[in-house]
């Protein structure tokens, strides 16, 4: 029920509020809108302008149908607009208060430099971090650690418009070091912007972007300029670009992060244990929105969010040629409108699967793979998930892929719950042996979807899946 005076021909953000309780985001499948005599619900939300017409998160967008009889209220010049509202807006929205530091006009910085250890150094020099430091364009001195530990409020690095940071020394590990796993304070609100991080010196030169165990963190337009070489002479951090949003409360935007120059392979090195591309790992407890990102290359998962407590959002991002898992999802995470590529598992040591269900229920949308040179699973969902939901897929199998398109399996630890592939389009011209779609589980339901496997089986396995109004040829 809604108390208060909606004016007509506007649009409102509603909270759902609790009375106090946990509230516990619903995944159950819902239609847009929802209209009583005056209201209409269009949207569901699940942070800033993220909107679902088909999943409730909360309601968004509240419109009256018809005119109100009553004169609405002037609203007070302070009163919030709805772009001010959530947990994006709280991301995006710097302190008012916020100290801006030009790094070439402040004299105590020495811009030539090490950059990183003259902004270290006047951080240390503050009682209260609540800074943003602004980086005219050009090229800076990166050659420490930036390692901040401490619960600042707030800090902010961005390129204006861009700024190079390279990194010429080999005890950087990681360009950013923010928090520590341990951590029950970590920094409270932290900004990348508009930064590339340059490695591309020396073929031994190894460091990754950032560690981060934050309340919040916006990464955005910040790009690891240079070739990975983790198990090389000067190895660096395992994590290339690892977002840990420790406040459950809170949300972290990842957008527009670049790693396009992925990673030696060792071949005397298992996979696991080389770098990882994006990732979030067990102490994130909040909402990671990982948003037009790209990797490529990376022996060691590319998109790997698969095994934290929080919840991960992987959308309108690419993954191509990586290791282990393309994208990994779990229990927590959904991907939405991505694309994979798999075009040279032939030359790779380790060619990973395309997209993993790897933990849970989880939940992918209109996801489009070219598995022209797949060398493993073009889709994979396995034991550690429960279920899962994939909805939306276009695939396509080349013509030396010994591996299934889609392969579902199950153990006896399993709890099966239900996995559900509907409206998809496979299409599979390998002339390998076995079958385009493996189910060896019990709980699989195929709907409304084309198989086109020219040269093998359509559908093999024991696992015997419902199939509604699928075409296999």
């Amino acid at each position: 029920m809604l108390n208060g005076d909606l004016e007509a021909g506007e649009a409102y953000r509603v909270l759902l509020d609790a009375d106090g309780e946990s509230y516990v985001r619903g995944r159950a499948a819902i239609e847009y809108p929802i209209e009583s005599d005056f209201l209409e619900a269009t949207h569901g939300i699940y942070g800033g302008d993220y909107e679902s017409d088909s999943y409730r998160y909360c309601l968004e967008r509240i419109e009256p149908t018809e005119p109100q009889e009553h004169e609405p209220e002037p609203k007070p010049e302070s009163a919030p607009t709805p772009a001010t509202n959530g947990l994006m807006a709280e991301l995006m929205t710097r302190p008012d208060d916020v100290t801006t530091v030009n790094v070439v006009d402040e004299s105590s910085i020495d811009e030539s430099g090490d950059l990183a250890a003259e902004i270290l150094s006047y951080i240390d020099s503050r009682n209260t971090v609540n800074h943003e430091f602004v980086l005219p364009m050009g090229r800076y001195t990166w050659n420490t650690e930036f390692a901040v530990l401490d619960p600042v409020e707030f800090l902010e690095i961005r390129g204006e418009p861009r700024a190079t940071l390279e990194v010429r020394n080999h005890g950087v590990d990681i360009a950013f070091l923010f928090g520590r796993w341990a951590t029950d304070n970590p920094p409270k609100h932290v900004i990348l912007q508009n930064l590339d991080v340059d490695i591309d010196d020396e073929r031994e030169r190894d460091a990754g972007l950032i560690s981060a165990h934050v309340g919040r963190c916006l990464l955005d337009n910040v790009e690891l300029v240079g070739e990975r070489w983790r198990h090389g002479p000067q190895g660096g951090d395992r994590y290339t670009c690892m977002i840990n949003t420790r406040d459950p409360n809170a949300l972290s935007l990842m957008r527009n992060v670049t790693l396009p120059d992925g990673e030696v392979t060792d071949p005397n090195e298992p996979s696991v244990g080389h770098s990882i591309g994006c990732s979030a790992d067990p102490p994130h407890e909040g909402i990671n929105i990982w948003d037009r990102c790209y990797v490529e290359d990376y022996v060691d998962n590319g998109l790997y969010v698969r095994n934290s407590v929080g919840e991960n959002f992987v959308e309108h991002s690419m993954a191509v040629n990586c290791g282990n898992g393309n994208i990994r999802i779990g229990a927590a995470d959904e991907a939405r409108d991505c694309k994979i590529l798999l075009d040279g598992g032939s030359d790779q040591t380790y060619p990973g699967a395309g997209l993993w269900l790897n933990g849970g229920e989880a939940i992918a949308e209109r996801i489009e793979i070219d598995g022209t040179d797949a060398q493993n699973d073009i889709v994979r969902i396995n034991s550690d998930a429960d279920g899962g939901h994939i909805k939306g897929l276009e695939l396509f199998c080349g013509p030396d892929v010994a591996a299934p398109a889609i392969r579902c399996t199950e153990t006896s630890s399993t709890n099966n719950r239900g996995l559900t592939i509907e409206d998809f389009d496979v299409e599979d011209i390998t002339t390998a042996g076995g079958g385009c779609v493996s189910v060896r589980r019990s709980d699989v339901t195929l709907r409304n979807g084309v198989i086109d496997a020219s040269y093998r089986t359509a559908l093999t396995g024991h696992g015997n899946p419902d199939v509604d109004d699928v075409d296999m040829s």
